[in-house]
């Protein structure tokens, strides 16, 4: 088990925990191998546990998307997830659409397209880095403008990266996007470009 017991039963792939005032939920889009539809246990699972958590602070994360824009087979929509989409809309969660082009939707209407980051991002252990940046952010400020903050900040540590590099031929390590988060916070904190020149 790659998360040991935080993670619950391995044969599901979806459990909850709370992180400072986040209430973290892990979904299993693997809908081939998982029932993803309306009334499957997931999703009554799922319900339940927003039930019980009533905070407005909700991150939930999955792997296959949704919604993509993506030409790549790879980039197929798993449109099984969505009645748990329409949970997680419900409970007033704040929705990040990982992407070559991040998308952030809040429940006060407007959609955030970021334009930062690259290909490079395309990689395991990718949205968990983005999940660490968001409940970061998430506690000095509102739910959405964490979101957005973080996957500019987050995008922009890869194309630091990248940037730096000479351009990125493969997928970057998660710990290679963590470690450039600081000196990308630095300069923006600074009012500055923190791409090299």
């Amino acid at each position: 088990m790659y998360f040991g017991p935080a993670a619950g039963d391995p044969w599901k792939g979806y459990y909850s925990y709370e992180l400072g005032s986040w209430h973290i939920v892990a979904l299993n889009s693997n809908c081939i191998r998982i029932d993803c539809w309306v009334g499957s246990a997931q999703e009554l699972w799922l319900q339940s546990d927003l039930a019980a958590h009533h905070t407005r602070c909700i991150l939930a994360y999955w792997h296959h998307p949704l919604f993509s824009s993506g030409i790549h087979p790879g980039h197929a929509r798993t449109v099984a997830m969505r009645p748990i989409w329409r949970d997680l809309y419900r409970a007033g969660a704040t929705v990040v659409l990982k992407g070559a082009r991040t998308i952030v939707a809040g429940t006060s209407g407007p959609l955030y397209i970021n334009a930062s980051g690259n290909p490079a991002l395309a990689t395991a252990g990718s949205g968990d880095v983005l999940a660490g940046i968001i409940a970061a952010f998430a506690c000095i400020m509102p739910a959405e403008q964490a979101a957005c903050a973080s996957v500019h900040v987050h995008g922009l540590a890869a194309d630091v990266w990248s940037a730096r590099h000479g351009g990125a031929d493969r997928g970057l390590l998660a710990s290679e996007i963590a470690d450039e988060v600081p000196a990308v916070l630095a300069a923006l904190a600074r009012r500055a470009d923190p791409l090299p020149v």
